[in-house]
């Protein structure tokens, strides 16, 4: 499976726009796939943010396989997945 590289900023413009399959290492090297989106229409009700701060070295998004909000730090690799 080949991954195409892309950036934080391009990662946040399609996960706001729809659902999302990327990849990106964690802290400690290994490599994370996620199904994601920021797009409310696509989270729960239920599970929709209730207003608190983002951090700015973050990309937060709705893991849609595991069912909650979860965040990959800015500095790392990210790539799309076919």
């Amino acid at each position: 499976m080949e991954f195409q590289e892309t950036n934080p900023e391009d990662l946040q413009k399609s996960l706001n726009e729809g659902v999302v399959k990327f990849a990106f290492k964690k802290v400690g090297g290994s490599l994370r796939i996620a199904l994601g989106t920021r797009s409310l229409n696509q989270i729960p009700l239920a599970k929709h943010p209730k207003g608190g701060r983002e951090v700015e070295s973050t990309i937060p998004y709705y893991d849609l396989e595991k069912g909650a909000w979860r965040c990959a730090n800015k500095n790392q690799d990210f790539y799309l997945v076919p």
